[in-house]
């Protein structure tokens, strides 16, 4: 899950969108409503999509996607202990060729 913040632009904090992806373009559009490119990866599978965000509500509809099998192993997913009671992972989407890692909290 990822949190979008975002400004006015004398960068002035206005409020956080939750995203449950990555995003990789973002435009404004009229009537209060941000289009966006995501993807999302999985062991098995990815997604690319378009999607149209109400900035109001943080209600979303996809309006295209695709899905990629990863059959050739590109996309790599590793768990490790973090440290400090969380959950590390790693990513690599041989599409977009980038590497990133999120890190999750365990509840107690």
């Amino acid at each position: 899950m990822g949190k979008m913040n975002c400004f006015d632009l004398d960068g002035n904090y206005i409020k956080t969108l939750t995203l449950n992806y990555m995003a990789s373009e973002i435009i404004s559009l009229s009537n209060n409503k941000i289009a966006l490119v995501g993807w999302v990866i999985w062991k098995e599978k990815e997604r690319d999509f378009v999607a149209i965000i109400d900035f109001e509500t943080n209600k979303e509809k996809i309006i295209w996607d695709h899905f990629t099998p990863n059959n050739d192993g590109s996309v790599i997913i590793t768990r490790n202990d973090n440290g400090d009671g969380g959950e590390l992972k790693v990513f690599y989407h041989h599409f977009t060729n980038l590497l990133f890692i999120t890190s999750v909290q365990r509840s107690i």
